[in-house]
């Protein structure tokens, strides 16, 4: 009887005992990382599966020893609670904002010309020396993984640290691409496992490969190529090219602060970078009665989808005395600043529109359209966007800006430069641009319908009313103006004869359809249902155009705006 008792009292404890350890088996996952130490049978995770230690072993950097090599691990295992994730590097703050030096040089780590376009090639370039849009090109973000990896974004561009193609041989280039999109591997040549190294500084291995990011042939000249190569293995400089510092910054990639309040009233006008047989002029000549310049047009980035990118028309340049920079451009920008201006990069045209259509299209859309505002100091951005925008695509525009205006905060300027026809209420399925300003509200600074170049169209009275008269102006602007508020909405006109294909009226029409909108006087047969005197103002499509026609519409227009009510 005894005997038995102490035999179901031991199978009891064995019992507890085995269930002890079946707990602890089953605890949380150990994410593998590099250089990590495991014990036989440990259970770990290597992206998104589950491996089981088979011996007791030490995963050096650079070995290529990781949960897939047959010796070292089993696939399957058991654990629960979720995956429990491996410390961050000592000294590395995830999400935070750092430089990357490499000490043998001093230099950092650089993108090429601070471009925003997947497979821009990542250099070595003098830290915060001759650098392009205040040094945003050497500011890289580590984002700390679940598997203890670390993704580095370059916060301007919104590209991440690539390895080309996911290379696998020494010497393989290293560039930026957008972070997970069309990326080989799963994205494995954007993961970076970042080891503290004795004297304080850091080397980074490429999850795609086991090799370190490397600076070729140890380098210490501007442009030096970056690379990976096995850690270690056949390095020069006893491995000092494959040291790093994380420093924080000198720079920051916040915009260049606008230059002061918008007024009350705005005169806007198109500037062409391309020449169509109107007056040629660099930024800086456009007439000091533009408020508010658009620079026509972003060009859709081939490689980024949805993404744009912008620079100068070589045509323009040839036919400009002297030659046009985008260094040029850029200090023209800093000194339209200073006057108290405002510069703002268009998008669209009518050769140069094209739909967002997805998710990642309209991320991709902000996150280009924010490096270009950084990178030449761009104010903001104007949606020409025409044909394209229709009821199935229009909410992709509105995530597009809703995203820029929470990366560039409450200083961004958005207009938007619709067909007559985009705007009107009339047009249920067609009014998609009228939508959007509808839904975004503030983030919509104003909205300057062309009324040109549209045969005729019902006002707010239902009435027809043809173009090129004071009546379709101020008719088509009352019935945009039952849904946005006065100090959203501008009239668009074209600034002379050749600048469209219809609808020119004379300055001093302008100036009357405004006077009739803002004050009920000078107004035709149409008389608005209300007054609206902080009515925004005017636009004109172009610069170029009006300084072919002697400035007439800046001149006559601008001047009037001065005196409207306010």
């Amino acid at each position: 009887m005894k005997r038995m008792l102490w035999s179901a009292l031991a199978l009891s404890c064995i019992g507890w005992i085995a269930g002890t350890h079946e707990a602890r088996a089953q605890a949380a996952c150990v994410a593998w990382v590099s250089g990590g130490t495991y014990t036989a049978g440990e259970v770990v995770t290597f992206n998104g599966a589950i491996y089981t230690a088979l011996v007791t072993q030490t995963d050096y950097v650079g070995t290529g020893w990781d949960p897939t090599v047959a010796s070292l691990f089993s696939p399957g295992g058991t654990c629960t609670g979720g995956t429990s994730p491996p410390p961050p590097t000592s000294g590395i703050t995830s999400g935070a904002q750092y430089n990357l030096i490499n000490p043998l040089s001093g230099l950092a780590l650089d993108i090429s010309g601070c471009a925003n376009t997947n497979g821009t090639n990542a250099q070595l370039w003098a830290q915060g020396v001759n650098v392009c849009n205040n040094g945003a090109g050497q500011i890289w973000s580590p984002t700390l993984s679940s598997d203890g990896t670390y993704t580095l974004v370059n916060p301007a561009s919104g590209l991440a640290l690539d390895v080309a193609g996911c290379g696998t041989t020494n010497g393989t280039n290293v560039d930026v691409w957008a972070k997970g999109v069309g990326v080989c591997d799963g994205g494995a040549g954007q993961r970076w496992s970042i080891q503290l190294n004795s004297d304080s500084t850091y080397t980074l291995v490429s999850s795609a490969n086991n090799l370190a990011l490397d600076v070729s042939g140890c380098g210490t000249t501007n442009g030096t190529n970056v690379q990976v190569w096995a850690n270690g293995v056949g390095v020069c400089g006893n491995g000092a090219g494959q040291k790093w510092k994380f420093v924080t910054p000198s720079t920051s990639t916040t915009p260049p602060p606008a230059s002061g309040p918008l007024p009350e009233h705005i005169l806007v006008g198109y500037w062409q970078d391309f020449n169509n047989g109107a007056a040629v002029q660099t930024l800086a000549q456009v007439p000091a009665a533009y408020n508010l310049i658009e620079v026509a047009f972003a060009s859709a980035d081939s490689s980024l989808d949805g993404g744009v990118t912008f620079s100068i028309d070589s045509g323009l340049a040839a036919s400009i005395p002297g030659g046009y920079t985008a260094a040029q451009f850029t200090n023209d920008i800093k000194t339209l600043h200073g006057q108290g201006r405002f510069v703002l990069l268009s998008v669209g045209g009518q050769n140069g529109s094209f739909p967002l259509s997805s998710a990642a299209m309209a991320s991709n859309f902000a996150n280009s359209t924010y490096a270009l505002m950084q990178q030449y100091g761009f104010d903001g951005i104007d949606i020409d966007m025409e044909n394209v925008i229709t009821s199935a695509n229009y909410l992709y525009v509105e995530a597009a800006l809703r995203q820029l205006s929470a990366m560039a905060g409450s200083k961004l300027i958005v207009t938007m430069a619709p067909q007559t026809i985009d705007m009107l209420p009339s047009f249920p399925t067609l009014d998609n641009y009228l939508q959007i300003a509808r839904d975004l509200g503030s983030i919509v600074t104003m909205v300057n319908t062309q009324y040109y170049n549209s045969g005729s169209m019902p006002g707010r009275n239902g009435m027809n009313y043809n173009e090129g008269t004071v009546d379709f102006i101020t008719a088509q602007a009352d019935a945009v103006l039952q849904y946005l508020s006065p100090v959203q909405v501008g009239i668009g006109l074209p600034a002379s004869p050749a600048a469209a294909g219809s609808g020119y009226v004379s300055p001093a029409v302008v100036d009357a359809a405004l006077d009739c909108l803002t004050q009920g006087t000078h107004c035709g047969s149409y008389i608005p249902v209300a007054r609206y005197p902080t009515l925004r103002g005017a636009m004109t499509w172009s610069t170029n155009w009006d300084a072919s026609n002697g400035n007439s519409f800046s001149n006559t227009v601008g001047a009037h705006l001065a005196v409207l009510p306010k």
